[in-house]
């Protein structure tokens, strides 16, 4: 096998702002300038002199947040493709495996094109009425957590981070603090790749991505979440750019660009990103694509493959369309079986195996199919799994295999399908008893389960549904008909 490093990427025309920022808990995020998109994404791999066998590539899929919307992928090729999220941070991947990879002298083109809707971001911070952050919670753990490129965890690294914030408790002045002291401790300097937090505050320089990384460790070292956002400048030339985001309850991630507003000698990029032209890879470091294969970066694309030894090359380049806003695609069927049209369809009937309608819906924490969900309450818009008995937070089941599904139509990071009518497979216990068909369902105390509701009628609990099935064991999954809550 043949490791082939994660390659630059040309940005051909165009300009394009796609922001990388979940959904706002409060109506201190602003969006403005809605501009339409469409992005030809291509990657070519040329076999000078190797004999390949197989071939395994890897591209960013497009995902959806709030400051970037209606994506519609139009096609992707070759066919065969298949697409996921990473485990961690929820970035959208689009993978290929090759058995007939290019012979000596050819080459394969990998392309993707899709359209969105993208907004300028910014945010009216009040720093006196934050939230408070969950330590036990997936985001803060994974996103305080010290790792490769990141070195939150070091000595050197948490000793400075405390002499920044002192006594100051507050997450929005720690960040407004380390923000300052990396512009003023950092030089931009082009370097030979991405070394990361450790290194740039060694050195005293680096690129963007030093800059990140570095504004990253501190605020992870003072027990601030915070995270890397890869991607580039959408006009000619080598255009890659890396910047930062951190977390506040309340808000959610905060944009920052600490190496530009160095560059520019301002704050305008603290809490903002104004119209810039900026395209989203991924976020965060150290991206799982596979079991045994991780990207640092995940810029622009990944590959490997296996053979023979011998001269290949890479080229990567992105060509940006700005389209009016409500342009549709063309109608067509892919290779798949997959329908696009952005008309109505009109049909006397709709016949589907599956017994229920669902819709996309952003999640806190990691869920499977069958799971009872509820409204988070420490960020609108958003759902987790099921925490006590009788909640009145329940809003749902995720859905195992829906007929209609709304919203984005592929599975994107951090999202799930919430079953809105129907009947759907749902994971109960025997907590309020053996279940037989008919019984009102309610939330458990095991996470992501319903029961039985043993209580008095009428039932002051949030129904989650009626029993369609039987089941005595301590825990299995039986069909409910889902109620109004």
């Amino acid at each position: 096998m043949h490791r082939g490093r994660t390659a630059k990427c040309l940005t051909a025309v165009g300009t394009l702002c796609w922001l990388l920022v979940p959904a706002a808990a409060t109506t201190a995020q602003q969006l403005a300038n809605p501009t339409a998109y469409r992005i030809t994404y291509q990657v070519e791999i040329s076999n000078i002199s190797c004999e390949m066998d197989t071939l395994e590539v890897w591209i960013p899929n497009p995902t959806e947040w709030t400051c970037q919307r209606s994506i519609a992928v139009e096609g992707a090729s070759p066919s065969g493709s298949d697409t996921y999220a990473d485990a961690v941070h929820g970035n959208g991947i689009r993978h290929w495996l090759i058995d007939d990879p290019p012979e000596p002298g050819e080459s394969v083109t990998l392309e993707e094109v899709f359209t969105y809707v993208a907004y300028d971001v910014s945010y009216d911070i009040d720093p006196e009425t934050l939230g408070a952050y969950d330590p036990s919670g997936n985001l803060y753990q994974t996103y305080t957590a010290s790792e490769d490129k990141i070195e939150s965890a070091h000595p050197d690294i948490q000793s400075t981070a405390w002499s920044i914030v002192g006594s100051e408790t507050n997450p929005y002045y720690k960040a407004e603090l380390i923000y300052d002291w990396v512009m003023g401790h950092l030089s931009y300097q082009d370097t030979p790749g991405f070394g990361g937090a450790l290194q740039a505050f060694y050195d005293g320089y680096g690129e963007c991505g030093d800059y990140a990384a570095l504004f990253c460790a501190l605020l992870r070292a003072v027990a601030v979440p915070a995270r890397t956002v890869a991607g580039w400048i959408a006009e000619t030339g080598d255009s890659h750019h890396v910047w930062a985001e951190f977390y506040l309850p309340s808000y959610g991630w905060i944009p920052t660009d600490p190496s530009w507003d160095d560059g520019n000698a301002t704050w305008e990029y603290f809490g903002s990103l104004p119209s810039s032209g900026r395209f989203v890879s991924s976020v965060g470091v150290n991206i799982e694509l596979a079991a045994d294969w991780t990207a640092t970066l995940f810029q622009t694309f990944s590959w490997r493959w296996w053979g023979v030894s011998g001269e290949r090359s890479t080229d990567c380049s992105i060509t940006v369309e700005e389209i009016e806003l409500g342009t549709p695609s063309v109608f067509r069927v892919d290779a798949g079986g997959d329908l696009y049209s952005d008309g109505t369809v009109h049909a006397s009937s709709f016949t589907s195996p599956s017994a229920d309608i669902a819709e996309w819906v952003t999640l806190t924490e990691a869920v499977t199919p069958g799971n009872v969900v509820e409204l988070d309450p420490n960020r609108a818009a958003t759902y987790r799994l099921s925490r006590v008995a009788c909640s009145s937070l329940v809003a749902g089941v995720v859905s195992t295999k829906p007929s209609v599904v709304l919203g984005q139509k592929e599975a994107l990071g951090g999202r799930a399908l919430l079953a809105l009518v129907g009947i759907v497979p749902i994971k109960v216990t025997d907590e309020g008893g053996p279940i037989q068909p008919g019984d009102l369902l309610v939330t458990s105390s095991t996470p992501g389960h319903a029961m039985r509701w043993a209580g008095p009628n009428p039932c002051p609990c949030a129904l989650v549904g009626k029993a369609l099935e039987p089941m005595a064991a301590a825990r299995g999954m039986i069909l409910v008909l889902l109620t109004a809550h």
